[in-house]
This record gives C-alpha cells, structure tokens and sequence, in this order.
C-alpha cells in the first residue's frame, strides 16, 4: 500500500501526474511530494481520490493566480496540514513560502 509518494524534479505536468494519480485509485497517500514539476492546474483533478493527504509539497511549479483558486476549494475540503508554494513565481509575483494548515483555515 503506497502511503508516501515522491514524484519531485520529473518535469511532470499536470496531465501526467493526473494520469499516474488515477493508477492509484482511492489511494490513502499522506505524503505527496509534486515540487520541481510543471504543474499548473487541475490540481483537484489529481488530488480528489486522494483520501488523508496532510503534506502535500508544489513548490518550484507553475502555479499561478487562477490554479490557486482551485487550490484553495481543494484546502477548505481536506486534511492537508502542511503546503509548500516555495518557488511559484507566477502565484501573486514571486512568492516564497511554506504554510502550515494545522488548526488553520489560511486565505492566499
């Protein structure tokens, strides 16, 4: 049972990691590490079968203003504690930052 997965610095875009994601169908992935890749929408897409995820890691992507919509439904509706938006430069400018969602309901 995979519980952790590392798919960082593959130059995935987001089809492909919908793709890999819909392999591992009500997967209970707690771990995903996505930073380093091409990622810029679709991001519930890849996510939606994912049931438990707390760390999810999409620093050093291609998100920008209009996927951070989605990502902020996708927040309100999970379990995710721990976000990394570390390196997306298209997200409000440049942007550097890690947010800790224990307990926290944050606005981007």
């Amino acid at each position: 049972k995979v519980t952790s997965l590392n798919l960082s610095i593959d130059k995935l875009d987001s089809e492909a990691i919908s793709i890999i994601m819909n392999h591992l169908p009500n997967s209970k992935i707690d771990n995903l590490d996505l930073g380093g890749n091409k990622v810029n929408d679709s991001i519930s897409e890849f996510t939606k079968n994912i049931k438990g995820l707390k760390y999810l890691d999409l620093s050093f992507n291609e998100i920008n203003d209009e996927s951070a919509k989605t990502l902020k439904l996708l927040l309100e509706n999970s379990d995710i504690e721990y976000l990394d938006l570390e390196g997306n430069c298209k997200l409000f400018g440049e942007v550097s930052y890690e947010v800790n969602l224990e307990g926290n309901s944050e606005d981007f």
